[in-house]
């Protein structure tokens, strides 16, 4: 009869879970967490009924009312907080009661002065639900920090199997003959509840203390029906679990993920992204995230990934750079950035071919004298350039010596006339580059004017707007004035 008991019993319970399984693939195909778990667990029973000596001590002494148990559970994860269990216990309960004299049962009343103790041996079975208060309740904790304790409470119903015997405490004689101290064979009902406190080992083990009280539906737990109180019995074991399900050996157990937990991880990670977005510890106006040169010394320029620039090529980082304009090949001064002219003709040295001109003398724009006078035009004659900055007009600092340069040469000769022509990167609509770069042109014939004395009939202003750009790529160089 026992065996069949069993065998009907974890058939009930492996049938209920073949059922989850099932609906589980159905929705969950992708199984990105453990949602299943298996146990195995060993600790103390203790009977509480009307053969029983105190109420919270067991004594050991004559019928040791201690025994062992041992139970075996499978668990399903139905979300974060709540999950199904089915457990089978096996085990022994045992209780004693010391100098029964006067009883409200008849057949028991002053028959047993020394006592009476009991015996039974119990199978359970049984199916409970389970709520994780760890997974319910939130506390923030450090990045990178894992929560290892978990507590569940759990209540459930099932089937208890027993046959309890009842004896004389003098002189172990079975109490048969009194009809009282036999239960027979029985199965009752019974409601398991209580407290489970897991530690995770790590993503495949947990170790786990049960303290649990279960609820007999009968009074004849102990063999000894003395009114309509229900008896019973708890346990208290430690136990070790396996979580598995998702067939990936890195994933997390469910129970083990807190998704208040992982929104509040996931803030704080955006928190440290935004603060590295926001702070600049060298600031040159690029955050940290994006900083590809995290150490760029004070007034460098940089770019949008916070390299540092140097648009003319010539060594000197523009921040530094009190000409950022000089020609490809110019010999600079390291310290300012300043092309170095020797002989004052308007073309650097490193590019001059005739680095030795003569004051006055016509060159053209690789330092070479120019054989002849001109009249008019001065198309072969070399001017250097004059750079402005974005949507601006004002005659930079960067270009006093390339204006000194023009006015020299406009001044050893009288009789040439040039074309101011003023020029404009592609920002703004066509109008608008075509006035700004006429500004620019009259700006520069001002200037050659105002602090040359340079006669205003020589200079021709005109405008290309946004129509002859020099660089797609750098339109700092777009914003020019040739003169020719």
């Amino acid at each position: 009869m026992k065996a069949k008991f069993i065998i009907a019993l974890v058939g009930l319970i492996a049938f209920s879970f073949h059922t989850l399984i099932a609906q589980e693939e159905e929705k969950n195909p992708a199984k990105n967490y453990n949602t299943w778990s298996a146990g195995i667990s060993v600790g103390h029973l203790a009977f509480y009924g009307d053969i029983s000596q105190y109420d919270y001590f067991k004594v050991w002494k004559y019928n040791n009312e201690n025994r062992i148990g041992g139970a075996l559970t499978l668990n399903k994860q139905l979300s974060n907080v709540i999950s199904l269990q089915g457990q089978v216990l096996l085990g022994s309960l045992a209780g004693t009661r010391r100098g029964i004299v006067n009883d409200v049962n008849p057949l028991i009343k002053g028959k047993f002065p020394n006592g009476v103790y009991f015996k039974t041996n119990i199978i359970e079975g049984n199916i409970s639900a389970l709520m994780n208060l760890s997974n319910v309740a939130f506390t923030p904790r450090a990045a990178g920090k894992h929560r290892k304790m978990n507590i569940y409470l759990f209540v459930g119903h099932g089937l208890v199997r027993f046959d309890s015997q009842a004896y004389d405490l003098q002189n172990d004689r079975p109490i048969m003959k009194y009809k009282a101290g036999l239960s027979g064979k029985t199965t009752e009902a019974v409601n398991p509840m209580g407290l489970i406190l897991a530690y995770e080992i790590n993503k495949q083990f947990d170790v786990n203390l049960a303290i649990t009280m279960r609820r007999a539906n009968s009074d004849k737990l102990d063999g000894y029906v003395r009114g309509s109180s229900p008896d019973y019995y708890g346990f208290t074991a430690f136990g070790l679990v396996y979580k598995f399900g998702s067939g990936n050996p890195d994933a997390k157990s469910l129970d083990w993920i807190n998704p208040m937990e992982e929104v509040y991880n996931e803030l704080q990670e955006m928190k440290v992204i935004m603060n590295q977005i926001m702070k600049d510890d060298d600031d040159d106006g690029v955050a940290n995230y994006f900083d590809k040169e995290e150490n760029t010394p004070a007034g460098t320029i940089v770019d949008g990934s916070g390299t540092a620039m140097d648009m003319d090529d010539d060594g000197v980082l523009d921040g530094l750079d009190e000409d950022p304009f000089t020609p490809a090949g110019a010999t600079v001064d390291p310290a300012t950035g300043k092309a170095i002219d020797s002989d004052g003709d308007g073309v650097p040295d490193g590019i001059d071919l005739e680095p030795d001109t003569k004051p006055g003398e016509l060159v053209n724009f690789q330092g070479k004298k120019i054989e002849g006078g001109f009249t008019t035009g001065g198309s072969a004659i070399y001017f250097p350039s004059v750079y402005f900055n974005f949507n601006g007009s004002s005659i930079l600092g960067s270009n006093s010596e390339r204006i000194a340069s023009i006015a020299r040469t406009l001044k050893s000769n009288p009789n040439i006339k040039v074309t101011l022509t003023g020029h404009a990167d592609n920002v703004g609509s066509e109008t608008y580059n075509e006035a700004l770069g006429l500004k620019r042109a009259q700006k520069l014939a001002d200037y050659l004017v105002n602090n040359y004395g340079i006669d205003a009939a020589r200079l021709n202003v005109i405008s290309k707007g946004e129509t002859e750009t020099l660089s797609d790529k750098f339109s700092n160089y777009n914003r020019r004035v040739d003169v020719n």
